[in-house]
């Protein structure tokens, strides 16, 4: 009989801080994408992904770091309403110390008033019952449980870029026994 252990269920939904390793925030980035571009009906939504070639190691944990990208690209496609370009970019910072991902919606944009509050709890801009205002809320905490920073710069109709920066992995004396 399978035996179901419910401190992991949801599966791969651990919420235990000390299950931090070595992730390719390359790889899981496209594939935040692809769970999020096969939900949405993206006919009219051109996806530009400036992914490299080569893996782009962080300290993290693989759900966790999945949960802010999905919530960030949820965000995009829902803004775009259909139509519009999505970018995606993930790139080392800062001498590789640091890896940067850039997610660029051309959608409605965020009213300059409501930016400073985007990332607070039950903070939304959508019709009552499309949002619960958590989304960025919990990606905020996420980001800053990995030593990262999230940033969002944002123009009325004309999009909004979410900038998540993450330590990259250092290999410690300990690794390399």
């Amino acid at each position: 009989s399978e035996h179901l252990d419910l401190n992991s269920y949801p599966p791969g939904r651990s919420s235990d801080l000390a299950d931090m390793g070595k992730q390719d925030i390359v790889r899981i980035t496209a594939d935040s994408l692809n769970l999020v571009t096969n939900q949405f009906a993206i006919n009219n939504i051109k996806i530009i992904k400036n992914l490299p070639d080569i893996p782009f190691i962080v300290n993290g944990n693989r759900s966790k770091l999945e949960q802010i990208l999905v919530s960030i690209i949820n965000n995009a496609f829902q803004a775009m309403a259909g139509t519009g370009t999505l970018t995606v970019t993930v790139e080392p910072t800062d001498e590789s110390k640091f890896i940067r991902i850039k997610i660029s919606d051309t959608g409605k944009g965020i009213p300059e008033a409501n930016i400073k509050n985007v990332f607070e709890p039950f903070f939304t801009t959508k019709t009552p019952g499309d949002g619960t205002g958590l989304g960025l809320a919990i990606s905020s905490t996420l980001v800053k449980e990995h030593n990262g920073e999230i940033h969002v710069e944002s123009k009325a109709d004309e999009g909004t870029t979410f900038t998540i920066t993450l330590p990259a992995y250092e290999e410690t004396d300990t690794d390399k026994e």
